[in-house]
């Protein structure tokens, strides 16, 4: 056989192998409506696995109310359609085997939660959703979301965003996304994010702005996108204020209330919020894990976990600040925003091993976990601003300072028992000091120049300096004394030091909108020192 012909028969071989591979995957599309047959926008929509459930994508519909799922492997799905005004609807399981290249769910009817129909009554001056150049925006004030929910419980109401108890935010399917309160970022870790939003009633929050493709603008952080809650503030003329109080059950009970003052006048405003959060919190975890032998398919025994977690947080967030009108341009304003608070957890769990064929009990432990985390942050803040015109020419610069704290004392007893209710062998008993000290150093600058034809440049400076210190030391319980455990105690210094600029362009055409941007970072320091002590 001559090359050319060798040559053309693995080219045709490579387009067969290319070929059905790509028949094995096929795309979903389809659109929600409500039952006026009027198009329901920005809904989550989930596909999962019809044999076990398995999620297998997450989106969100689009402003006419259709979806797709590109490029999903043959197999039996269905699709879950959540919503924030209507029922939660399943679609009937379907096979993609049925229809290679695609598969048409059509008009999916979604039926009006009765729960929110006097809400619905209630006259809006602004939209619930508004699509902006780049963000959606979700205007919660004074719509049925703003009472009785906190910012975690307020964030996983939103359609294409899942927030979890550690504090792990997602935009539609994408994990990793950054939070700003009044677009600053809070340089928090997840769990002592989730403590925040759980301490942040709804009745506090003007909007949520999603940002899941940041403008140059933004930092290049949260892999997933930025979030970005906006707090109220009072514009009316003289002495205002507010009082809340809330209350709930679940799993346990849930307390709240804040207490809002404002005085402004055409010079100065000055504001202050407090709130308080108490809740008690309980989950259930059940796992059972089978081991199997190499020559037989049925296992030979297995385990029964049983986990409680028993939290209890309480947490203290103040917010106070100046803003002085120093003339009709000029603005120049101080901020201090803090917290402080503790999240004790009690954490029993049993473990049972036993034999498959009789569910004779071998052996069985007993562990209890015992954690005391309490933590402190302060944002100091000092900004101004200057408007050049009323066309939107201006600049604006801000001085901040990140200060946290927190601290973890913890304690973990097993006890391992046998089948007549004797020891196996000896307990064991380990105890953690586990403290965390955060500081970050912030300057930015932002210069906003209208042009002509409706065109807008943006552009600014930002320089940060970040210093986190982590100092665990662990010890466990040796023949009835605790000793160091030098393999799990680590002392760690991380030090950024970062300097970036931007440029944006933008522009809007009747409903068109589009932008261009470039960020890079001019410098970049880390430093990183890892020990055990």
């Amino acid at each position: 056989m001559s090359n050319f012909h060798r040559y053309l028969c693995s080219l045709l071989f490579i387009c067969v192998v290319f070929s059905s591979e790509a028949q094995t995957l096929s795309h979903i599309r389809g659109q929600i409506i409500g039952e006026d047959k009027q198009a329901i926008p920005y809904v989550n929509i989930s596909l999962h696995q019809a044999k076990d459930g398995t999620l297998t994508k997450t989106i969100v519909a689009d402003s006419t109310g259709h979806f797709i799922f590109g490029d999903t492997k043959a197999g039996r799905y269905y699709i879950k359609v959540k919503s924030i005004t209507h029922q939660e609807t399943f679609s009937p399981h379907f096979s993609l085997d049925e229809q290679l290249g695609g598969y048409d769910l059509g008009q999916i009817v979604l039926l009006m939660n009765n729960a929110y129909l006097a809400e619905v009554l209630v006259q809006r001056k602004k939209q619930f959703i508004e699509q902006q150049r780049d963000k959606l925006v979700f205007n919660v004030e004074n719509s049925m979301l703003a009472d009785g929910n906190n910012g975690l419980e307020l964030l996983n109401k939103l359609p294409g965003v899942t927030a979890d108890d550690n504090g792990t935010l997602s935009i539609k399917g994408k994990s990793g996304a950054s939070v700003m309160i009044n677009g600053k970022l809070t340089y928090l870790s997840g769990d002592q994010l989730a403590n925040l939003l759980r301490s942040t009633s709804s009745i506090d929050i003007s909007k949520i702005e999603l940002m899941s493709n940041p403008s140059a603008k933004q930092d290049a952080a949260g892999s997933a996108g930025i979030i970005n809650i906006v707090l109220k503030k009072g514009i009316k003329q003289g002495w205002n204020g507010s009082i809340s109080l809330n209350g709930g059950a679940g799993r346990g009970p849930h307390l709240g209330g804040s207490l809002n003052l404002n005085y402004r006048t055409e010079k100065l405003n000055v504001f202050a919020i407090y709130n308080q959060y108490h809740q008690n919190l309980e989950y259930f975890n059940s796992l059972t894990r089978y081991f199997y032998s190499d020559q037989s398919n049925l296992p030979e025994s297995y385990t029964q976990q049983e986990n409680k977690i028993q939290p209890k947080l309480r947490s203290n967030n103040f917010r106070a600040g100046i803003d002085y009108n120093i003339d009709q341009r000029q603005t120049i304003g101080v901020l201090i925003n803090g917290g402080f608070g503790k999240y004790p957890k009690y954490e029993p769990t049993t473990n049972s091993f036993r034999n498959f064929d009789d569910s004779r009990l071998v052996w069985s432990s007993s562990t209890v976990t015992e954690g005391k985390e309490r933590w402190q942050d302060m944002l100091y803040n000092l900004n101004y601003s200057i408007k050049f015109n009323e066309k939107g020419h201006e600049l604006k610069a801000d001085f901040d300072l990140v200060d946290h704290y927190s601290k973890m004392d913890q304690q973990l007893n097993t006890v391992y028992t046998k089948l007549d209710g004797t020891p196996l062998n000896q307990p064991s008993s380990r105890i953690g000091d586990i403290p965390s000290d955060n500081k970050v150093y912030v300057a930015k600058l932002d210069y906003i120049l209208p042009l002509a034809n409706e065109f807008k440049l943006e552009a600014g400076w930002k320089a940060s300096h970040v210093r986190t210190e982590n100092d665990l030391h662990y010890d466990t319980l040796q023949n009835g004394q605790f000793v160091p455990d030098l393999t799990t105690s680590n002392h760690f210094v991380y030090k950024e030091t970062i300097q970036a600029t931007y440029l944006n362009l933008s522009n809007s055409w009747n409903k068109i909108s589009a932008q261009v941007g470039l960020r890079e970072r001019t410098h970049t320091y880390i430093r990183q020192s890892n020990h055990a002590e």
